[in-house]
């Protein structure tokens, strides 16, 4: 935190709860209780307030996230560095890491990224380096498959649903063809990537 904000760099970071954050965030929890009452399941609301752990040298911004589901209040606390959002806007940018965490996840565990099992280290810095360049393949099927029922399918979904596909492969000096069996019942998908990126490319 003291280096983002010497480098004048905006940072969100989750924060442990304990008892001072706890207190401090009292009336947003209060107001959560009595949202509660007259909305039932499903209330939240935003605060913040200035806290300063003993280790910190001076006091920082921290936003609470407090909701009640299945009868029981939950508050998550992260100390910000943003001045110029909302509380709200704070922890919906915090919440976005989970979105990075799968694609972490997808590459070491769909793309078999964490194989890096031979015994001379360029070997593996090439093995690292292929899965990367997949990945970002991965990334622009992803992206082509907008608007369609699988859209938000991960890495070993496509894999599995898209590409491990049976297909007589032809090839001319210009052009590779793959022809996929009639019967594959993926054919609107595979067109409308096609599509989309033929229109990429223009």
């Amino acid at each position: 935190m003291e280096f983002c904000e010497e480098m004048r760099l905006d940072y969100v970071l989750g924060l442990n709860r304990n008892k001072a954050p706890d207190m401090l965030s009292s009336p947003t929890q209060m107001d959560t209780a009595l949202k509660y009452k007259y909305e039932g399941e499903g209330c939240r609301e935003y605060g913040e307030f200035g806290y300063r752990a003993k280790t910190w040298d001076g006091e920082r911004r921290v936003v609470v996230r407090s909701e009640i589901t299945r009868h029981e209040l939950s508050a998550r606390f992260v100390v910000a560095g943003f001045k110029h959002k909302t509380p709200e806007e704070v922890y919906a940018f915090y919440c976005q890491r989970a979105n990075q965490e799968n694609r972490i996840k997808e590459m070491k565990l769909d793309l078999a990224s964490g194989r890096t099992s031979c015994h001379r280290f360029l070997a593996n810095q090439y093995r690292l380096l292929s899965h990367a360049a997949a990945c970002a393949l991965m990334g622009v099927l992803q992206e082509a498959l907008v608007g369609t029922r699988w859209a938000g399918a991960q890495v070993g979904t496509i894999r599995l649903r898209l590409l491990k596909v049976g297909a007589r492969v032809m090839q001319t000096c210009r052009k590779i063809w793959f022809h996929l069996p009639t019967s594959y019942t993926e054919q609107d998908i595979w067109r409308h990537i096609h599509r989309s990126l033929a229109a990429g490319s223009a």
